[in-house]
């Protein structure tokens, strides 16, 4: 469910297509995960959801940018999951801080098996450096309710050389990154 969330947070973003739709609630019952953030009876443990919000808001700038590119293709199979469209495997979302100095990438990966090798040259932008996290689980079925930051969030390496950002995406993950640019010479 998350990264179902993370893919329309990446349309709605993207597309402006709607401002503010989603739904959520802060709470939820420790008995009945759903899409609650936080839970009254756990206060110091976090769901899923939070995480994915915690960094869509910090990897989000001012300004959506123009991309082009490839990236995998999703085609469900004939009889599977009506009503679903084909679309990329990896939506990305590129936006620009409010004053220039910061590219960020939301990429999603929607296959439970597929790596997918990302590769993004960043045109009019001179990168200096870059982080990236990432936000998957494991299990399929495991309860949203995460017991650590760490069973579901982890640091990525990002190479930069020169005007291209490289790093693996791995199955079934957000991926954010933050584009530090250089002043310009």
């Amino acid at each position: 469910g998350t990264l179902h969330r993370a893919v329309r947070l990446i349309h709605y973003a993207r597309e402006d297509m709607l401002r503010g739709a989603s739904s959520w609630q802060m709470f939820s019952n420790l008995g009945g995960q759903g899409f609650g953030v936080l839970s009254q009876q756990a206060p110091q443990k976090r769901f899923l959801i939070y995480w994915l919000y915690h960094y869509f808001n910090r990897h989000v700038g001012e300004w959506v940018l123009e991309m082009d590119g490839t990236a995998p293709y999703y085609t469900p199979a004939a009889g599977e999951y009506a009503g679903v469209a084909p679309g990329p495997l990896t939506p990305v979302l590129a936006t620009l801080s409010e004053d220039g100095r910061t590219v960020y990438l939301v990429i999603a990966n929607g296959s439970w098996e597929r790596t997918v090798p990302c590769r993004v040259t960043v045109r009019n932008f001179r990168p200096a450096g870059a982080e990236g996290v990432v936000l998957s689980h494991p299990d399929p079925d495991g309860k949203p309710l995460l017991e650590r930051k760490a069973d579901a969030i982890a640091e990525l390496p990002v190479g930069v050389e020169g005007q291209v950002l490289s790093c693996t995406i791995p199955p079934h993950s957000v991926v954010f990154l933050k584009v530090a640019g250089r002043a310009a010479e």
